[in-house]
């Protein structure tokens, strides 16, 4: 599969199995109306797989010696591109940090490392799921800092654009991502407002049309927010369950 194929697939994945809609408050405790939890995906075979290769091939010209990031949203991703550099014949160790070191046996901050091994002089690179401000990734920079390692670049799998590249630019870190929350938004109004969907300025009505999703049938789409006529009421943007 070519890296745009594969790029395709993962966003589909993505988009199924770990976007929705729906009041959440987010870890840098700011409110939305939409999240990733990339869990579903990064434990889901094809996803798990598509998402180290993909990380594979955006940095394996970096020269690393170590990837990691904060638990829990790093742990997976950073195995997976472990064994994944491994089969490729070029690998690229892994670790994780914990939010809190343990209060007993070794109380070690970062894990992964066995007896006597450091991260002392390493290039590495910091790994998370989703990055909103940055903040919680910078925790996993400043650990990781702290034993004399080099933090090359942060890279996310999605970047919901509130201000991440801000926070490791001002720590003079590079910031990269696989996708950006802005695709999926725009791909979600492309579903709920299809062009071939009459009445989004008309008579309120239901759009329907083919969706892989539903095998053999048509798939509801929304209706209109404005009225055909001062007779009938506005109608609420209605999204099917099943959308996302």
């Amino acid at each position: 599969m070519s890296k745009s194929a594969s790029r395709a697939r993962l966003f589909e994945i993505i988009r199924r199995r770990s976007f929705g809609r729906g009041e959440v408050t987010l870890a840098s405790g700011r409110k939305s109306d939409f999240y990733f939890n990339l869990k579903p995906t990064m434990l889901d075979p094809e996803g798990a797989t598509l998402l180290a290769e993909l990380t594979y091939e955006a940095l394996k010209d970096d020269q690393l010696d170590f990837i990691g990031g904060l638990e829990m949203g790093a742990v997976p991703l950073a195995g997976a591109l472990a064994q994944i550099s491994w089969i490729k014949g070029h690998p690229i160790a892994a670790f994780f940090v914990r939010k809190k070191p343990k209060e007993h046996g070794a109380k070690l901050a970062i894990e992964g490392l066995p007896r006597g091994e450091t991260l002392e002089g390493k290039r590495v690179v910091i790994v998370e799921d989703v990055t909103t401000t940055g903040g919680s990734a910078m925790k996993a920079v400043e650990a990781v800092r702290e034993t004399g390692a080099e933090v090359v670049l942060v890279l996310t799998m999605v970047d919901r654009e509130e201000g991440a590249d801000d926070t490791f630019g001002a720590a003079g870190l590079p910031f990269r991502s696989l996708y950006k929350a802005s695709e999926f938004l725009k791909a979600l109004a492309a579903r709920l407002f299809p062009p071939s969907c009459p009445g989004l300025t008309g008579h309120p009505r239901l759009c329907r049309t083919r969706d892989p999703g539903w095998p053999g049938q048509a798939r509801p789409w929304t209706r209109s927010t404005r009225p055909a006529t001062p007779l009938l009421p506005p109608q609420p943007l209605i999204y099917h369950p099943a959308l996302w």
